[in-house]
């Protein structure tokens, strides 16, 4: 198919749902945190990159890391689980999309490193929600600046993952300027407006031709 057939339109984020803490809350939140929490949302298995998860989480030095992983957990990771440390891992389950925001705004950084992915709806819940992500190139990561609104990483790597974790973690300027950009680049979208918008102009577009 020639490329000029092609048209991206990204996908929009429920900003009425998903939305940051007010800022006042959340430097406040931010002053008496200790944890440094990371959060998985998906079906937690090879695919979605949870080899690559657990082990940039066992090399990433911090006193009070935390991974959650909201979502099922394949048969595969669950035998792998086993040779992890897990007193730092919590796995919460199935959890309503409507009571994600909790999970998004009370994280410090959203892991998505899909080896095999199409475009994912949660790297956008996450940014509309104020939380930093690192995504793999095949998690959708045409939304993401790399270093400004996130960081995008290759598929399989580890190291590359706990590098920008440690970044983060001990960053708290990087931290916050990746967090503004997110909600910067989450109402220029405004919503789903953009995507109807484009989607429609797309469907006028083929019906003159």
């Amino acid at each position: 198919i020639s490329a000029k057939k092609l048209k991206l339109i990204q996908y929009g984020a429920r900003i009425s749902r998903f939305n940051p803490v007010d800022p006042v809350i959340y430097n406040k939140k931010q002053t008496k945190k200790k944890d440094f929490d990371i959060l998985f949302v998906g079906s937690f298995g090879i695919r979605k990159g949870a080899i690559d998860i657990l082990e940039a989480f066992k090399n990433f030095d911090h006193p009070n890391k935390v991974l959650t992983i909201v979502g099922s957990i394949s048969k595969n990771v669950k035998t792998l689980l086993k040779k992890y440390e897990t007193e730092n891992i919590k796995i919460v389950g199935t959890v309503r999309n409507d009571l994600l925001i909790k999970y998004y705004q009370n994280s410090d950084v959203f892991l998505l490193p899909s080896i095999e992915e199409g475009s994912a709806v949660v790297i956008l819940e996450a940014m509309a929600s104020g939380c930093p992500v690192i995504v793999s190139n095949n998690a959708g990561a045409d939304y993401i600046n790399n270093g400004k609104n996130g960081f995008i990483v290759p598929i399989r790597s580890p190291n590359k993952i706990c590098e920008y974790l440690q970044k983060i973690s001990e960053d708290n300027v990087l931290k916050e300027n990746l967090r503004n950009n997110s909600l910067k680049f989450i109402s220029k979208i405004n919503g789903w407006c953009e995507y109807g918008e484009k989607f429609n102009e797309l469907i006028k577009s083929i019906n003159k031709n």
